[in-house]
Order: C-alpha cells, then sequence, then structure tokens
C-alpha cells in the first residue's frame, strides 16, 4: 500500500480513537462541579493548540471548557508551536523519531498554518530537525530552535522563509523573547548555558552559565527576570536578564522540564517528570512553596488565557490538566491524543481576527 494512503488511514484511526476516548471518558473528569452542565464550546475564551507528537497532528482545545474542537493534521512528529497574537498562524515544528527498522527520520521543514482555513499554509526548511517555538510578541517572525545547528532560525511568518540563523551553542533547545522584541534568549542544553542574542545585530551579547541540563525557560511578566528549568540538576535558575547573572537557584523534584509563571508573577509552576508532580515556587520568598502529585508524566506547561489556569500536558498519559494558579488544584482533565507536547495559546482581543473561525 502506498505510504501516503497509510499515512491517511492512521490520521483517520487517530481521529476515530480521540472521539472514543472523550466520549466514554467519566463525566467528572470533565465538570465544573456535582450537577453542573459542562459550558458550550464557542472560543470566546480562547484557544489551545498543543503539538501531539507521533500523533503527528495539533490538537485544538476551547479554553473555556478544555473540549478538543479541532485538530490541524501535517506536522510530523509535531513537538514545537507558537501561535501569532492575532491568532491567525500557527507556527509548528517537527522533531526526529525513532521508528523500528526505519532508523531516525530527520525532517527539516517547519510547518505554517492558516488558522482561518486550518489548512497548511507554507512549510519552511530550517536545515534540521526543529525542537520548540517561540513568537516575537508583533507576531511577525517565530524562533525555532534547531539542535544539530546549535542554534535559532528566525522565520518570517508572513513570508513563510527563514530570513536568518542565529548559532547560540550545542544542543540549542528552547528560546524566549523579551518583552520589547529586542532581546532572544536562548536555552543551550548541551552547555549548560543561556545565550542572550541582539535581535538588531543577530549576534549572541551574553553567556549565562545555569545549571545542568536547562531544558524551557519562562520569564515573569515586567520582563526582569527569566526562570530556566535544569533536568539534570533537578533545580531551576533565576536568571536577572538585564545584569545577565544567576541570582537563585532552586531545589525542584526530580527531572524539572516545564514551566509557567503566573499573571502575577508571584509563583512559578514547574513540571518534575521524573518525580510525576509540579512544584510551586514563591518567586518573592525563591523556594518551593509546595509540591503536588500529578499525572503519569507532567511536560509541558502554559499559562491560560487570563492567567486563569495552568495548563499541564501530562505526556504518558495522553491528557491535560488545568490548574488553579494559586492552590495548584485540578480544575479540568482533557483527553486528548498520544503525547502531547509545547502548548500555544491564543486569548482573543477586540482587535483580533476571531477564534470563532479557526
Amino acid at each position: 500500500m502506498d505510504e501516503k494512503i497509510k499515512g491517511k488511514i492512521k490520521a483517520a484511526l487517530e481521529v476515530v480513537l480521540l472521539l472514543v476516548a472523550v466520549l466514554t471518558a467519566a463525566p467528572e473528569s470533565f465538570a465544573h462541579g456535582d450537577g453542573e452542565k459542562e459550558p458550550t464550546a464557542t472560543g470566546k475564551k480562547g484557544l489551545i493548540y498543543i503539538a501531539m507528537g507521533p500523533s503527528n497532528n495539533v490538537a485544538v482545545l476551547d479554553a473555556g471548557t478544555g473540549a478538543v474542537v479541532n485538530t490541524l493534521a501535517g506536522v510530523y512528529n509535531s513537538h514545537g508551536a507558537a501561535v501569532t497574537p492575532d491568532g491567525h498562524y500557527l507556527v509548528a515544528s517537527s522533531r526526529p523519531l525513532k521508528k523500528k527498522g526505519t532508523g531516525r527520520k530527520r525532517p527539516t521543514v517547519v510547518r505554517i498554518f492558516d488558522l482561518s482555513s486550518g489548512e497548511v499554509a507554507g512549510s519552511v526548511d530550517v536545515g534540521g530537525g526543529s525542537h520548540h517555538v517561540s513568537m516575537s510578541p508583533d507576531g511577525r517572525t517565530a524562533y525555532a530552535t534547531v539542535a544539530s545547528r546549535e542554534g535559532v532560525a528566525l522565520i518570517d511568518v508572513e513570508g513563510r522563509k527563514m530570513k536568518a540563523f542565529v548559532r547560540t551553542g550545542e544542543r540549542a533547545n528552547s528560546a524566549l523573547s523579551s518583552r520589547d522584541g529586542r532581546e532572544l534568549y536562548v536555552v543551550n542544553r548541551g552547555e549548560d548555558t543561556l545565550s542572550i542574542v541582539d535581535l538588531k545585530t543577530l549576534k549572541v551579547k551574553a553567556t549565562v552559565d545555569v545549571g545542568k541540563g536547562p531544558d524551557h525557560i519562562a520569564a515573569t511578566p515586567d520582563g526582569r527576570w527569566v526562570v530556566i528549568t535544569n533536568g539534570y540538576s533537578n533545580d531551576v535558575s533565576i536568571v536577572d536578564v538585564r545584569g545577565a547573572k544567576v541570582v537563585a537557584t532552586i531545589k525542584t523534584g526530580r527531572g524539572p522540564h516545564g514551566l509557567a509563571v503566573t499573571a502575577d508573577g508571584e509563583r512559578v509552576f514547574v513540571s518534575n517528570r521524573g518525580g510525576k508532580s509540579v512544584s510551586i515556587i514563591d518567586l518573592k520568598k525563591r523556594s518551593v512553596a509546595r509540591t503536588v502529585s500529578l499525572g503519569d508524566g507532567p511536560g509541558h506547561l502554559a499559562l491560560g488565557p487570563g492567567g486563569s489556569s495552568i495548563i499541564v500536558n501530562d505526556e504518558k498519559g495522553a491528557r491535560v490538566f488545568f490548574l488553579d494558579p494559586v492552590s495548584g488544584k485540578i480544575q479540568r482533565t482533557v483527553a486528548v491524543w498520544p503525547e502531547p507536547h509545547e502548548i500555544a495559546v491564543f486569548t482573543p482581543r477586540k482587535n483580533n481576527r476571531g477564534a470563532l473561525s479557526h
């Protein structure tokens, strides 16, 4: 049978399996409370896009209900995801995936989806398998880390082309733009460093030593600090980006991976993959306030629209948790495909083109 036909059949079966999982899930997993009806999915409160790894697609969830409302197909082993502020485009990356008897497939293209149609609008060759993706504040540029090239591809979203590549360090893993769009912070997992890139000159202006095996990065709302998870040293680094130095190191659970800073900038939620838990860090005290057990393999995190929740993917459990940003209690659990990874959040605004069409 033709490989393309096999791929289409597999994708169709995955959709059927997801629908079965959602329809047969225990009602209490999705309810807000006893006797309450689940509100209708409208997209008015926002949309959540989750790269689904070997399921080869991106799941679309309604932020108000958590319901899976759509899927975006056409991206191999999707791992990274970033959405433009106006909700028009989604950029999704592809990591190499090893399959039995086939060796390691090395995709080199990043997909750009037009969310008004849900179709792939463009493919950009970045010269290697891409890992995580983030977006510039104006939505014009996407930043995709390419570990094999030891740096970051700068992608013109509207032009659907790579406009530059900046080498930062071994196993460049994740990147984040500053609030003003003038700098890019890049975590280099193979060198235990953070690179601060001047986006005007496209040069690394400073390098900061962090913990062992740095993974994900998030910024405080004021942009003064960035927080980095260090998977091998079981801690997080707090970096003063103005002074280009680590100001605190905080021990977490085993294998810290994803993280999200609350909207008020007071807490950081950190997933501990090895510990099957989430640590909640008090940023003022610079210590772990409490740790809660969660899922089989908590991975990527994101702040929900309006800061009303912390979204946590359970990669091994094929589900998504919505947590209260203060208490850490589970608000909602949603079944998805195997294997949820990076999360992109779209928050509707008056000037946006409208979430309902996506």
